[in-house]
Formats: C-alpha cells, sequence, structure tokens
C-alpha cells in the first residue's frame, strides 16, 4: 500500500483494516499514531485509513477524536492524507493549517459513506488548510 498523490482516484475506497491489503514495508504503519493539530495539540489518534483498492493509494486518515486533549466531542473525522505531515521519529502525525475550528467542518466518518458531497467538503477545507499554511 502507498501513500496518495495528488490524483483523484477517489472511488472505490476501502478501510485497510477491513482489506486484504496491509501497508507495503518502507511505508510506516501509522494505525494508532497520534494527530496533532497546527497548534501542537492532540487531537486524537488514526484508527484507520481509507485507500482505493485498484490504484492502492491511501487517500484519507480517520481520525478518532475520542482520547484529544481540546475538548472536542468523540467521533471519527475524515482527514485527506495529502495535508498530513509524517513525524516518523516520533510516531506522530501533524496537521500543518488544521485547528479545532478547522475539523468542525470537516465530515464525520461513517463506514461506506463516502460519497460526493463529502468530498467536495473534505476538498474545500482541504484548499483553505493549504492556503492557511502559505500566508
Amino acid at each position: 500500500m502507498n501513500f496518495a498523490d495528488n490524483s483523484g482516484d477517489y472511488d472505490h475506497l476501502e478501510e485497510l483494516n477491513e482489506s486484504d491489503f496491509e501497508i507495503v514495508d518502507n511505508q510506516p504503519d501509522v494505525m494508532g499514531w497520534d494527530i496533532l493539530d497546527t497548534h501542537k495539540n492532540k487531537i486524537g489518534e488514526v484508527s484507520e485509513l481509507l485507500f482505493n483498492a485498484e490504484t492502492r493509494k491511501v487517500r484519507y486518515i480517520i481520525l478518532d477524536t475520542e482520547s484529544n486533549d481540546v475538548g472536542l466531542d468523540d467521533g471519527r473525522i475524515i482527514i485527506p492524507i495529502d495535508i498530513a505531515d509524517f513525524d516518523l521519529d516520533n510516531d506522530i502525525v501533524k496537521l500543518p493549517g488544521v485547528s479545532t475550528t478547522t475539523l468542525e467542518y470537516m465530515p464525520l466518518y461513517e463506514r461506506g459513506r463516502v460519497i460526493i458531497r463529502k468530498q467536495m467538503m473534505i476538498s474545500a477545507v482541504h484548499w483553505i488548510s493549504l492556503n492557511a499554511m502559505h500566508q
């Protein structure tokens, strides 16, 4: 399983844990890693990866907010993989440009329900996050 590039193959998404696939040897297994927002607050952990089975590319991290340090409600949020930075030395996923306010606009993950409207919402929030990082 490879991590994503910027191509648009978002159809046929599957959960890694529910599939017969696994992370390839030269890629980090980020399951269970802490996720930090732009202010270095722990906002949760990686609970799942969504990938395209045809291209074998990870597209989304599923953020589980159950164990966070900022008072977020419990839930699972879809995070585009290409906005994440991976701190391989400390087993941490960093989300530069993403704050707790940004997370409030991200769609909650419902197994098997990544639909066009949610993808458009994710793309809009992703675009806002990228612009915030470059200002």
